[in-house]
């Protein structure tokens, strides 16, 4: 990953995640605020090294925590927060979560603002 992004990797020896399972996998460190942009949402984010198999980067506990309060719909596959005023939807497709940006349905809405 740092390879590719170009950003440096602090070295931690010795690190360890917890991972969904509860399983502790091996990490060789972690990159320090790398700039992304998810949706047309940009974040600074600390990327840990991970063997993620076919995927590029899973957003954990920690990072989903910044967001504040989320409404998930594992249904429909969405998920809604709210950033900066503003409300941000992102839907499924195929069992993967893709950000877009497109209004937020009446559910969402009136449940979004019992949250905030």
């Amino acid at each position: 990953m740092g390879q590719a992004l170009q950003v440096p990797l602090k070295s931690c020896p010795g690190l360890q995640l917890a991972v969904a399972n509860e399983d502790r996998v091996p990490s060789s460190g972690f990159h320090q605020a790398v700039d992304m942009t998810i949706g047309g949402e940009q974040f600074s984010v600390d990327c840990f090294e991970l063997e993620l198999g076919g995927y590029d980067m899973v957003l954990g506990v920690q990072w989903l925590g910044t967001l504040g309060p989320i409404l998930w719909d594992f249904t429909r596959q969405t998920m809604c927060f709210s950033r900066e005023g503003r409300q941000v939807i992102w839907t499924g497709s195929n069992g993967l979560l893709h950000p877009s940006a497109f209004a937020l349905s009446p559910m969402c809405q009136e449940f979004m603002t019992e949250l905030l």
